[in-house]
């Protein structure tokens, strides 16, 4: 969506809506109280917050039509709008009511949208700040009809405790805290709010080899975790690991591009193996830094729920407002009172980017190899991606919803639902099962090697394809085990896709 012109028309879709609904009976969005937040149900002491959940779900909520209680209709009175609320013992339970489920199974289908509790925390999540010990991992069962869990470390933070005390990739562990890792207990030992942990770790025959205690603390992340080029038989490749579409980066992974069209790479390598997405105007930008030969492209089409759509199309510029292009400015701040901070783009005009990714690859990372496609050869190497095709934004009780300006300072709640279904220019979406590779790599616990060294196995793979233009296919499929989580899944901007919705004055 077009970012500077999106206040604008929210006041407008909102007025739009106001007047334009012909349904009959109380609707809480166009027939509002006068002053809600005067006239607080006394039998509902979270009625504020309440309100303005169902109120912004109602209006944003990409799968409203699903949900039956977000019907524009469907309350004959407020009386009736404020005991449906009272109903719910929290704004959680009220929140998890309104999200789209399986009508068959009554179980969650959109495992995406989530309700903020605590607006500090989660920006501070989407900045890379994280309380860590610097080791981060994935964790898998040690055989098929087992209980018992194994973990290994898949990279090291830099300056954080795992590095100093010399934690390395592909090591094994089995225990945390003297109790043997399962399936039962394996969140709670590894990801919890402890300020330290000691790591049982554990030879490849999963024998204990020693004991070491790390000690968390908040670190912020650099998602660009290698940026180098490599020379490989006769070939000058630039290879990125990049691990998160972090908006607050968007400066330095342009300064990594500089760098590579100084040192005149002819391939690049984007690893994108433990990256679960981001910022979309990171996306966007990053697939700019790549091409560079189509500025005002159409980059993605965007689409949203029937009301939202409609308010959309009621304008003479949707198409503008529902396509996102390719630039030639990276934006690297974002103001609430005053014009955007942009700076020129470093851009290579690559017509093929090998893009390593697998099962832990989501949202903006698919984004990039969905919406390259049709412009370029995107050669995939992996395995299919998670399958994240929706975003998000953030929504606050705010005078306007998409920023803290004037925010409601009687509570600390925003709202992340998921608000557009994102497609290529060929109109692509909806993989729900992820992104098939064009040649299938699996990465082998076993044999993991050294992040950025020719030699690693992933990385090689990229390398032989750029220098013979083939590979054989599902090299290297050593892992026989399940893998049952790692060490982002539970924060909160784990797989997420996020929409910036702030506009330039």
């Amino acid at each position: 969506m077009k970012r500077i012109q999106y206040l604008a028309f929210l006041f407008a879709f909102v007025i739009f809506f106001s007047c334009g609904s012909d349904d009959e009976g109380m609707d809480p969005i166009s027939d509002p109280d006068p002053d809600p937040k005067e006239e607080i149900d006394p039998d509902n002491e979270d009625f504020e917050i309440d309100d303005f959940i169902y109120e912004n779900m109602n209006l944003y909520y990409l799968y409203k039509e699903d949900v039956a209680d977000l019907a524009n209709n469907r309350w004959e009175s407020e009386q009736k709008y404020k005991q449906y609320l009272a109903n719910f013992e929290s704004p959680e339970s009220l929140f998890d009511n309104l999200l789209s489920k399986d009508l068959l199974l009554g179980q969650r289908k959109d495992r995406f949208s989530f309700l903020i509790n605590d607006i500090n925390t989660f920006k501070n999540a989407q900045s890379g700040v994280i309380t860590t010990s610097g080791m981060q991992f994935k964790v898998g069962l040690i055989f098929q009809d087992s209980r018992d869990l194994f973990g290994y470390v898949t990279y090291v933070l830099p300056n954080t405790d795992a590095a100093t005390k010399g934690i390395q990739r592909g090591q094994f562990f089995t225990h945390v805290d003297g109790l043997k890792l399962t399936i039962d207990n394996f969140l709670d030992l590894l990801i919890n709010d402890n300020a330290s942990f000691t790591i049982g770790f554990a030879d490849q025959d999963f024998q204990r080899t020693e004991d070491i205690t790390l000690l968390k603390a908040q670190h912020i992340e650099d998602p660009i975790h290698i940026a180098k080029t490599l020379e490989f038989n006769g070939k000058r490749v630039g290879y990125l690991m990049y691990n998160e579409f972090n908006f607050d980066f968007n400066g330095q992974l342009n300064e990594v591009f500089a760098d590579f069209k100084a040192e005149g790479i002819s391939d690049l390598v984007l690893d994108l193996r433990y990256n679960g997405g981001g910022s979309v105007n990171t996306a966007i930008a990053l697939a700019g830094m790549i091409t560079g030969q189509f500025k005002g492209e159409i980059f993605t089409q965007n689409s949203h729920n029937k009301d939202y759509q409609a308010a959309i199309n009621n304008f003479a510029n949707a198409d503008e407002i529902l396509f996102d292009r390719f630039s030639d400015k990276v934006t690297i701040e974002i103001k609430d009172d005053g014009p955007n901070i942009t700076e020129p783009m470093n851009s290579l005009n690559l017509n093929r980017v090998i893009v390593l990714a697998g099962s832990n690859s989501a949202s903006a990372s698919e984004l990039i190899i969905n919406s390259l496609e049709p412009y370029i050869e995107v050669v995939h190497i992996g395995n299919n991606t998670t399958g994240k095709f929706q975003g998000s934004a953030t929504i606050y009780d705010s005078e306007r919803v998409f920023t803290r300006q004037g925010i409601n300072p009687n509570h600390n709640y925003a709202l992340q639902p998921l608000i557009v279904k994102i497609a290529n220019k060929e109109g692509i979406t909806d993989f729900a099962n992820g992104l098939t590779p064009d040649y299938t790599f699996i990465e082998n616990a076993f044999k993991m090697g050294t992040l950025g060294d020719v030699f690693e196995p992933w990385l090689n793979e990229a390398l032989e394809y750029i220098v013979t233009g083939t590979l054989t296919e599902t090299k290297n499929n050593g892992n026989s085990f399940k893998e049952v989580g790692n060490s982002k899944m539970k924060q909160l901007n784990y797989q997420r896709m996020y929409v910036d919705m702030v506009p330039e004055k």
